[in-house]
């Protein structure tokens, strides 16, 4: 389950724009599912509160210094934040 979570965040954040500040980013996996992704606490709270998600985030448990989350999210999801 880990190393799922963690492939879909590196797959996102290959996208994701090199900013600081609370951003997540919603895509399209190689399989067609539309998720979200973020990295650390003010983005993952950003993430759950923009309602993007359809299912409760997935978090590991930070043992690589800063928490990742993803979540299945609806296709109208998939923009930049």
């Amino acid at each position: 389950m880990r190393l799922a979570l963690l492939t879909i965040v590196m797959i996102a954040a290959l996208g994701l724009p090199a900013q600081a500040g609370t951003d997540f980013d919603c895509f399209v996996t190689p399989q067609g599912e539309t998720r979200c992704a973020c990295e650390g606490d003010d983005s993952c709270r950003a993430m759950d509160n923009s309602k993007a998600c359809v299912t409760d985030p997935e978090c590991d448990d930070g043992e690589l210094g800063v928490m990742i989350c993803s979540c299945k999210a609806t296709p109208a999801s998939r923009s930049d934040h």
